[in-house]
């Protein structure tokens, strides 16, 4: 008689732990989501929606591979649920392996037809792949789903602006500030357009915009603002976001790099030439002598034109060996995850 109430309070007890753990998954608590949803798997394995919570938790700790364990587990739970496989998706997309992630989202979207976001992260994988009338196709249909998508109408943006279609990437952009106009990465976007088609007052008014509703965001981000401030001749303003932003092995070369284009706008081209030869240094796969690299010093009394010349030479090398390093960075992930 007394077992009945007992099995109903545990169901109680694990539908309110849930309840909890989505609500810290909300507000981006992600450590102590994680301890509610991987305590409920423990005493129920085969709760699907722990398990999906776990893998959320996990993803947005970029914990990946602790995720895929958990979206599988969560596919075996439940095969006909698409949310697994987005999720799965998303992963194999931001580790470089598109062709798992697109097999990931065509499952997702088997299942779901409706599901919008999918579309959103198979049009971002066409992108990555440069099949651009393929990704339109793909963000278009997300957006005939959920014409509200900022995300979808950002990458459709992309897509258009690497086939040279700029009036269309302006007004996706232009939309995509109508309907989230805090959205800082709309008007940092659209900037850049306006950079490329030469206006530089819409360009200047657009980018200190974007500067101004920046929050928290990735340092990734932030060098992309700085770089298009450079590129808008904002120097004060991209000096004040350079110094910001945190250096990593990743990021190192990058900040160099940015800081000899600033140096370089503002004609101090020794300075320039320095951060470039950082930028240089730092982003060889080869392992460079210290001793070996010019001696600067030795160039202290040459002319400015000197200089200059100098400076240009490092930055090309330094453009040269980046773009080297994030070719080599994308095709390891990818090589990684298929062996």
């Amino acid at each position: 008689m007394s077992f009945t109430p007992k099995v109903k309070r545990v169901e109680i007890d694990e539908q309110q732990q849930l309840k909890q753990a989505v609500n810290l998954l909300k507000e981006k608590r992600f450590d102590e989501a994680l301890i509610q949803f991987t305590s409920i798997v423990q005493a129920h394995p085969a709760s699907k929606k722990a398990n999906l919570g776990a893998a959320i938790a996990h993803f947005r700790q970029r914990q990946y591979d602790q995720a895929i364990s958990y979206f599988e587990t969560a596919i075996r739970l439940d095969p006909l649920s698409a949310q697994a496989p987005l999720g799965l998706g998303k992963i194999y997309l931001r580790q470089g392996n598109l062709e798992k992630a697109t097999e990931k989202l065509l499952e997702a979207i088997n299942l779901a037809p409706k599901l919008s976001q999918a579309y959103v992260v198979l049009g971002r994988v066409f992108v990555k792949q440069k099949q651009y009338p393929e990704a339109i196709q793909q963000l278009r249909k997300a957006l005939l789903l959920d014409p509200r998508i900022v995300p979808a109408r950002l990458n459709l943006a992309q897509a258009y602006i690497k086939q040279n279609s700029l009036p269309s990437a302006i007004a996706e952009l232009k939309t995509a500030i109508t309907i989230a106009p805090q959205n800082w990465l709309s008007y940092l976007q659209l900037g850049r357009v306006y950079l490329q088609q030469q206006e530089q007052e819409l360009a200047e008014t657009t980018l200190l915009t974007a500067t101004d509703l920046r929050g928290e965001t990735s340092s990734f981000a932030l060098l992309q603002l700085t770089k298009a401030l450079i590129d808008a001749s904002l120097l004060t303003q991209a000096n004040e976001i350079l110094i910001t932003i945190p250096k990593n092995p990743q990021s190192a070369p990058i900040i160099h790099k940015l800081w000899g284009d600033l140096y370089h706008c503002q004609g101090l081209f020794k300075e320039a030439t320095e951060e470039y030869r950082a930028a240089s240094v730092l982003a060889s796969q080869s392992d460079t002598s210290l001793d070996e690299l010019d001696n600067l010093d030795n160039l202290n009394d040459s002319s400015l034109e000197d200089w200059a010349d100098l400076a240009d030479s490092y930055k090309e090398s330094a453009n040269t060996l980046i773009s080297q390093r994030a070719s080599r960075r994308l095709g390891g992930q990818a090589a990684g995850k298929n062996n």
